[in-house]
């Protein structure tokens, strides 16, 4: 259901960690963490940041989580892969020149990935009944608000209604108490800013409508938070 909008946090959570290193290393004089024979390099951070985003994923239950996931593995997939110069050459050259151009098509081949799969989706009866049962799974953890539970009800409109489940997770969700939302984090609107950035540039494809309580521009009001449908 938001595979797309997901992948996309992960992908530009990357290029932003990739950004911020290598801003960091240029103004403190490519430092070395470590001594005594010892480097510690930058690509077990992203090891570990990879790790801890499946941890999460393992772990914890619900759609929240995996926004979270996205963000944490997109910061150890940049770690990982602003090192590639280290593992392509002979002599572990971390400035090979040719890295960076392959790490930006690494980035564009993985975008257009995801940008394809979304094309290609196919969502069927029961996979809206399914998303509307993991969008309820919120509410029984009390997080659920009014714009996820329009959604949901949405995905039941599309599902058939013969579906012996429809009728009863209907009534769930309609008598559901819902959250006042939350105003989103600057990471989310920064992942939001960025990817409505990216698809404004497509020629020939239109913006995403705003989410509810956003506005066209992407700015979203202090009562909700804004998300990309994918």
């Amino acid at each position: 259901m938001e595979f797309g909008s997901l992948h996309e946090t992960l992908l530009i959570t990357g290029v932003a960690t990739i950004l911020v290193i290598r801003t960091q290393l240029w103004l403190t004089n490519y430092p070395q963490l470590g001594g005594a024979g010892l480097h510690i390099a930058h690509l077990l951070w992203g090891g570990l940041f990879m790790l801890l985003a499946i941890g999460l994923l393992l772990t914890f239950l619900g759609r929240g989580i995996r926004r979270v996931a996205a963000i944490v593995g997109g910061v150890g997939f940049g770690f990982f892969i602003d090192e590639l110069g280290k593992f392509i050459t002979a002599d572990n050259n971390y400035f090979y020149k040719p890295a960076a151009a392959l790490i930006y098509l690494i980035f564009i081949g993985l975008f257009s990935l995801t940008r394809t799969l979304q094309r290609r989706e196919r969502v069927g009866a029961p996979d809206e009944v399914a998303n509307a049962v993991d969008l309820l799974g919120d509410a029984a953890r009390g997080g659920l608000d009014e714009a996820q539970r329009r959604r949901a009800l949405a995905l039941l409109d599309r599902a058939d209604a013969a579906d012996p489940l429809v009728g009863p997770l209907r009534g769930v969700l309609e008598r559901a108490p819902v959250r006042a939302a939350r105003a989103p984090g600057p990471a989310a609107v920064a992942v939001t800013t960025v990817r409505r950035a990216i698809v404004r540039r497509r020629p020939g494809r239109a913006s995403p409508p705003p989410s509810p309580g956003c506005s066209a521009s992407g700015r979203c009001s202090r009562s909700s938070a804004c998300s990309s449908s994918s």
